[in-house]
């Protein structure tokens, strides 16, 4: 593979393991990588889908299993409301399910929709389901009520 340098330079590789080598040599040996699970990639996506739903915490899947439903969406004060969860406790749930969605090459936004809106001089937040979240939901409900039958408490996002 040819790979044309920022300063017009062209790089000529054989394999992954000399374009590794010549990232390290170009960022002075500082290559960040991300830890993906190996099997993530080649999995389909329902097997991803349930790993991720197994692998977040029981306030990640409480969070998710209220917001499914909701599939038109919900205001952020009225989820509040009817989830028990606090807006202040929103971004580390999210940022939970968004790490383990990446663990499994998957979107948090194809599970969490969250956007501000306005309204006149009102801005709020606004929740929807992603579409994996509706396509998945039963299978949500199986884990969470796995879980709580075993009482099992998962570590972790």
């Amino acid at each position: 593979m040819k790979i044309e340098l920022p300063s017009g330079a062209m790089i000529h590789l054989d394999s992954a393991e000399e374009l590794e080598t010549a990232l390290r040599v170009l960022q002075g040996n500082k290559l960040v990588s991300k830890t993906i699970d190996p099997t993530a990639k080649q999995a389909d996506e329902e097997q991803r889908v349930r790993a991720l739903f197994q692998n977040i915490n029981q306030n990640a899947r409480k969070f998710l299993v209220t917001l499914a439903g909701f599939p038109n969406g919900i205001q952020g004060e009225e989820f509040a409301e009817k989830s028990g969860f606090s807006s202040y406790t929103w971004g580390g749930t999210m940022g939970g399910i968004k790490k383990q969605a990446e663990l499994q090459s998957l979107h948090r936004e194809s599970f969490v929709i969250s956007e501000m809106r306005s309204q006149q001089a009102k801005r709020y937040r606004y929740l929807v389901p992603g579409p994996l979240l509706i396509k998945f939901e039963i299978e949500l409900h199986k884990i969470t009520k796995k879980r709580e039958d075993k009482g099992q408490i998962a570590m972790g996002a």
